[in-house]
């Protein structure tokens, strides 16, 4: 074989071993981020609960459908009167039977209006504390976009408790407690974080509390600390809290033409900008 088809040959492969290892070099740029995650975390339940329009709105429910149930109460007192009718006549006389079938057709129709009411009551606190939930979704979205965030994920900072609260009465309310116990630590997703890093729930509390101050409980109002040092005039406008700036409404072309002047920022900001800033100078 002459040098110039040894040549060739060579040229070839070395052709084909650039065209593979091109190929390959594609692949994993395209299966690789463009950029690490950045993990936030948020405390829903702790949110929720410092919410007093939720408190508000179902002591009204709940006021609401006392009365109904006192409706259907006074239904079945006139079933009471019925019975107390019966011992007037004869057991087993036309009419006898026909009072006995009055009050099951009224004690049939009372069970069903209630079964409705609860119905219509539980769906009506369904919607409090779901508009309260997507409330405080989309003020999360506002505060994690801000943030550079990319996810953030629900968690419970609430201690595991050391000892059981009072004293239960009986064993089988101990085996129960332990029964809760344990589901409380299997429910916790976050077993461990950096919480002065990630976490943003005080920011998003915040927040809420700035665009609502009907959210903020009586005792904080009372106390002089209604709102705690916010962030709202950094952010886009408050249409991403009432969902009209999410990413599926804008572009990413006009969420980048929003322009966030400096100012002093709350504590909080500096701590989770200079964690995450150190974290990305040492990758």
């Amino acid at each position: 074989m002459t040098k110039s088809k040894l040549l060739g040959i060579f040229g070839v492969a070395a052709l084909g071993l650039t065209l593979v290892y091109t190929l390959f070099a594609q692949m994993e740029s395209e299966q690789r981020p463009t950029a690490p995650a950045s993990v936030a975390l948020v405390d829903i339940v702790f949110i929720l609960s410092q919410n007093a329009v939720i408190d508000q709105k179902l002591s009204e429910l709940n006021d609401s459908y006392k009365e109904l149930i006192q409706e259907a109460e006074q239904e079945r007192e006139q079933i009471k009167t019925l019975n107390d009718e019966l011992p007037n006549y004869a057991l087993g006389s036309a009419k006898y039977r026909e009072i006995q079938q009055q009050m099951l057709s009224m004690a049939s129709n009372i069970n069903a209006k209630q079964i409705l009411l609860v119905k219509e009551a539980t769906e009506a606190r369904m919607k409090v504390v779901r508009d309260a939930y997507e409330l405080t979704r989309r003020h999360t979205e506002r505060v994690a976009r801000y943030l550079g965030m990319t996810i953030v994920l629900n968690y419970d900072r609430t201690p595991l408790p050391e000892t059981i609260p009072g004293l239960l009465t009986s064993p089988q309310q101990y085996e129960q407690y332990m029964m809760s116990y344990s589901q409380f630590i299997a429910s916790k997703a976050v077993v461990w974080a950096n919480s002065s890093a990630v976490d943003i729930t005080s920011l998003v509390l915040n927040e809420i509390q700035k665009a609502d101050p009907s959210t903020v409980p009586k005792k904080k109002e009372e106390s002089g600390m209604l709102i705690s040092p916010s962030f709202s005039d950094e952010l886009p406008e408050a249409e991403a809290a009432s969902g009209e700036m999410t990413s599926d409404h804008k572009s990413e072309t006009e969420r980048k033409t929003v322009t966030l002047q400096p100012k002093i920022y709350p504590t909080e900001i500096k701590r989770i900008r200079n964690t995450r800033n150190l974290r990305n100078t040492r990758k």
